[in-house]
C-alpha cells in the first residue's frame, strides 16, 4: 500500500508543480507514473492472472484466431481472443502481453478523465484506489468497462450507432458489458429525475430477476457461483455506500441533476448501481455487474463535489468520500504485490 500512498503524494506534488493551463501536460506524466507502477507489478500474486497467463502461453498467432475462437467460444469473449493473438504475434512473452494490457487501460482511462471529468486530481486520486488495482488482475472486465465509459461523450452527443457499436466492442472482452446498454435510452428520455429513477429501477429489477441464470452463466461464466448467506461479503456493503452517495448528491446537487446533462447521467449511474447490488445481495458476483455503473465513482464523485457551493463544506465532503474509498483500498489483500521491493 506504500506504494500506492506514494504515488498519490507524488501526483498531488505535480499537480502543484504545473500550471492549470497545463493539465494536459499533468495527465501525460500522470499516466506515465501509472503505467510505472502497472508494468512493476508481480503478476504471481495476483487472483485470476494466472489463468490469462496460461491461456495466453497456449494462444497461436493472429493467423490461428479463427481456429481458436473455435476451440474456447464457449468460456472466452473473442475480442479478448483477438487482442491476445495479435500480441502473441509479436512476443510470447508474458510480461509484455501484461503490460500491453496495461498500457491500453492506461490510456484509455486517462482519455476518459480528461473528456469527461470535472477535476482531474481528484479523478486520478479516486481511480488509483478503486479500478486502478482491480485492473492488475480483472483484464477482460477492465477493458470492457473503460470502453463502455469511454462511450460517455456519445451518451451526452445522443450518437446511438456509435455507442451501440462501442457496447458491442466492449461485449467482445466481457459480455456483462451489455448492462451498460441500457443507461443511453433512459438518459435520452426527457423525464424528471424521479421518473427516471423508477423507469431505470424498475427495468433493472426485472433484468435481474427473469434473467439472472443467463447473468451468471451465459453472460459471464459464473455458473459456479451460489446464494450466500454472510451479506457482508456480497453486495449488501455496497449498497449501503451507493446509497450515502446517492443521499448526498441528491441533498446538494438536486438543482444540477434537473438542469445538467453530466449531472444527470452521473445521477442515473449511481441509481443504477444502487439497484444491482440491492437486488444482487447473498450472490457475490453480482458485484461484477454492477462495477460497470459503480466504477464511475472516480468521476461521480468529483461531480458531486462541484455541486457544493459552500467551501467548508466541499473540503469537508472531499476528506470523507475519499477516506472512505481509501478505507476501502486499504482493507484489499492485493495492494502490495509489486515486483519491486518498495
Amino acid at each position: 500500500m506504500i506504494v500506492f500512498v506514494f504515488l498519490m503524494f507524488v501526483i498531488c506534488i505535480l499537480y502543484l508543480l504545473i500550471k492549470k493551463e497545463s493539465k494536459g501536460l499533468f495527465l501525460a506524466i500522470t499516466s506515465v507514473l501509472l503505467f510505472i507502477i502497472y508494468a512493476l507489478k508481480n503478476p504471481l500474486l495476483y487472483p485470476d492472472l494466472s489463468e490469462y497467463l496460461i491461456r495466453f502461453s497456449n494462444i497461436g498467432d493472429i493467423s490461428s484466431f479463427v481456429k481458436n475462437i473455435e476451440i474456447d467460444v464457449s468460456n472466452q469473449e473473442p475480442g479478448f481472443l483477438l487482442l491476445m493473438s495479435i500480441i502473441a504475434s509479436i512476443t510470447h512473452n508474458e510480461f509484455v502481453f501484461l503490460i500491453i494490457i496495461g498500457l491500453i487501460l492506461i490510456l484509455f482511462y486517462t482519455y476518459v478523465i480528461y473528456k469527461c471529468s470535472p477535476s482531474y486530481l481528484f479523478s486520478i486520486l479516486l481511480f488509483i484506489i478503486t479500478n486502478y488495482q482491480s485492473s492488475f488482475y480483472l483484464l477482460r472486465q477492465s477493458l470492457a468497462m473503460v470502453i463502455c465509459y469511454s462511450l460517455i461523450p456519445y451518451i451526452y452527443k445522443k450518437n446511438v450507432l456509435k455507442f451501440i457499436a462501442g457496447i458491442l466492442i466492449a461485449c467482445s472482452f466481457h459480455r456483462v458489458a451489455l448492462v451498460f446498454l441500457p443507461i443511453y435510452f433512459i438518459y435520452g428520455y426527457k423525464y424528471t429525475i424521479s421518473k427516471q429513477f423508477i423507469i431505470l429501477t424498475t427495468f433493472l429489477i426485472i433484468i435481474l430477476s427473469i434473467c439472472s441464470n443467463a447473468i451468471y452463466y451465459f453472460f459471464a461464466d459464473y455458473a459456479r457461483s451460489s446464494f450466500d448467506s454472510d451479506y457482508a461479503v456480497t453486495t449488501s456493503t455496497s449498497s449501503f455506500i451507493i446509497l450515502f452517495i446517492l443521499s448526498i448528491y441528491f441533498y446538494f446537487g438536486r438543482r444540477q441533476i434537473n438542469e445538467s446533462n453530466e449531472h444527470r447521467l452521473m445521477f442515473l449511474c449511481l441509481i443504477a448501481a444502487l439497484t444491482i447490488f440491492t437486488a444482487g445481495i447473498g450472490l457475490p458476483l453480482v458485484t461484477r455487474v454492477g462495477a460497470y455503473y459503480s466504477g464511475l465513482i472516480f468521476l461521480i464523485i468529483p461531480y458531486i463535489i462541484k455541486t457544493i457551493s459552500n467551501k467548508i463544506s466541499r473540503v469537508f465532503m472531499t476528506i470523507i468520500f475519499f477516506s472512505l474509498y481509501f478505507a476501502l483500498f486499504a482493507l484489499s489483500e492485493n495492494n502490495y504485490a509489486f515486483l519491486l521491493d518498495f
